[in-house]
């Protein structure tokens, strides 16, 4: 666990930026040719689901690195291809 408050609250400002910069983010790629942004979509929303592990187990953690799931993994390949 992180001793240091400050750094936490660092950590929190900084996903809360984050979390603006997703949602900008995905507004853009409603906009954009499915098809060719189909690789950038898959990337997005891996990134998106560690963000989202990270963020409710809390920000003072800082280890282990999250696991995304069989589940998981298969949500995105259905948002991806089917554009859910």
């Amino acid at each position: 666990a992180v001793t240091d408050k400050n750094l936490v609250a660092v950590r929190e400002q900084l996903a809360k930026n984050v979390s603006a910069d997703f949602k900008r983010a995905f507004e853009l790629l409603q906009y954009a040719n499915k098809k060719i942004t189909r690789p950038l979509r898959f990337i997005l929303h891996i990134y998106k689901r560690y963000f989202d592990i990270m963020q409710n187990r809390g920000w003072e953690i800082m280890s282990p690195k999250p696991v995304i799931g069989v589940r998981d993994k298969l949500a995105i390949v259905s948002k991806v291809i089917f554009d859910k």
